[in-house]
């Protein structure tokens, strides 16, 4: 292997030392395929070298990534459990329950949640399954209505009551907030999918040569491939391209996700910052090789 080729490869060491944030993981995503020497030549020669280069690099960076995310992913599991433990100790202590166990069951936990929220707001409140059932706009009614009921109905210390109504109001519009981006988020991976099948359909139609399909491999029709493959190769490059300025767009999104997911549970910031942004890109990455097939 050429000192340029290995490129890719040290920038991973390099980086394998450094503090990982999604900026990181950009950098590690190798240069895309351009030039027609990536398609097939008929003959197994240089070609075959240049797409088997790419398939190693993309490969060894997807493997990277693995290692960086997996204690990542871990640290985050073991957060959200100690917040959701320190949450169900709360909601206990405000339904009166004594005992302060330190691991508390699903059920425990329901029924923590569900005397909690009739400890604070009477013995018609909702139950917590109740109000997981709830549509958005239903829990954001219901929550605005703590916030001012309470002063109407001649609460002893409406403040409290204002203070407790604004946070479940909050709650309920982080879920909403939360729900619109997922919804972006998931509308545009989508998008990027279909318009990937719009090419690969293309390419499938072009490299069928005198009527017969021979697009799934094989010598015969190798020369349709390649014209394809040099039809369809800028192509397929520049929609990866355009993928992947959204996704570097998509990093801010990504960052209000975690910030929402922690104030559900409780914690004042994301427990891994920059976590669910860097398992896009790897996501992304990792269907590369699929993308430039071309044989």
């Amino acid at each position: 292997m050429t000192l340029r080729s290995l490129a890719p490869l040290l920038l991973l060491v390099v980086l394998d030392a450094q503090a990982q944030t999604p900026e990181s993981f950009l950098k590690m995503v190798p240069q895309l395929p351009q030039a027609s020497s990536y398609c097939p030549d008929c003959g197994g020669g240089a070609e075959v070298a240049v797409r088997e280069r790419f398939q190693t690099e993309v490969r060894a960076t997807v493997n990277k990534m693995d290692e960086i995310l997996a204690p990542m992913d871990q640290r985050l599991k073991d957060a959200l459990k100690k917040a959701e433990q320190q949450m169900a100790a709360e909601m206990g202590a405000q339904a009166g329950v004594a005992g302060g166990k330190k691991k508390v069951s699903s059920k425990e936990r329901q029924e923590m949640a569900d005397q909690a929220l009739k400890a604070q707001f009477g013995a018609n409140a909702p139950s917590a399954q109740e109000m997981k059932a709830m549509s958005k706009e239903e829990r954001r009614a219901w929550a605005m209505s703590q916030a001012g009921g309470a002063v109407a109905g001649g609460a002893s210390d409406p403040a409290k009551y204002q203070k407790m109504g604004q946070r479940y109001q909050d709650m309920a519009k982080g879920s909403e907030r939360l729900t619109q981006i997922q919804a972006q988020l998931r509308s545009r991976a989508e998008a990027y999918g279909a318009k990937q099948e719009a090419l690969n359909r293309e390419y499938r139609e072009l490299a069928k040569p005198a009527g017969r399909d021979y697009s799934s491999g094989g010598s015969s029709g190798c020369e349709e491939r390649r014209k394809a493959c040099r039809a369809l190769l800028p192509k397929m490059t520049a929609l990866a391209r355009q993928r992947l300025e959204e996704i570097k767009g998509e990093i801010a999104l990504w960052k209000e996700v975690e910030d929402i997911q922690a104030r559900q549970v409780g914690l004042d910031k994301a427990p891994v910052p920059g976590f669910l942004a860097m398992k896009a890109i790897r996501r992304y990455l990792d269907a590369l090789p699929t993308t430039f097939t071309f044989s």
